[in-house]
């Protein structure tokens, strides 16, 4: 069955190709199926391979944090009796997730900040910022 909110974004998605591999699997059995669990997506896609459930239920929240998976609800897990989370798509685009800055970068960033900070206190100070962001340019990552 599918929902009306979410078949304008199930085609753009396909059209525009915003979903590859294993996450475009994972949202068209969502899309077609949900909402299921982790593991009924995991065994409806492993097509009886062991060891691989986590390959996909690591894009469930991956897909969540993107927009394109919520969390909907619970249930009672028919084989495990653990309560589960049920997973299906929404009616939003993928937006992208900012990559994680190293600490490294995170501080020649802050260094930078604090270079223009200083250009209001003179070109003096801002040659020092900058000397220093240098160096530290070319010592490479400490951390």
């Amino acid at each position: 069955m599918t929902r009306d909110t979410s078949i304008e974004a199930y085609n753009k998605i396909a059209e525009n190709k915003l979903l590859k591999g294993l996450k475009l699997k994972v949202y068209n059995y969502l899309y077609w199926n949900g909402p299921c669990s982790s593991r009924e997506v995991c065994a409806a896609l492993s097509e009886g391979k062991l060891n691989i459930g986590g390959t996909y239920s690591g894009r469930l929240s991956e897909m969540r944090d993107t927009g394109v998976l919520s969390e909907v609800g619970f249930k009672v897990d028919d084989d495990t009796h653990h309560t589960v989370i049920l997973w299906d798509v929404t009616s939003k685009l993928p937006i992208k997730i900012p990559k994680k800055l190293s600490k490294f970068d995170a501080l020649l960033l802050e260094i930078r900040k604090i270079a223009d900070q200083m250009k209001e206190q003179g070109p003096l100070f801002q040659k020092e910022a900058i000397f220093a962001l240098e160096k530290l340019q070319e010592k490479g990552d400490p951390f």
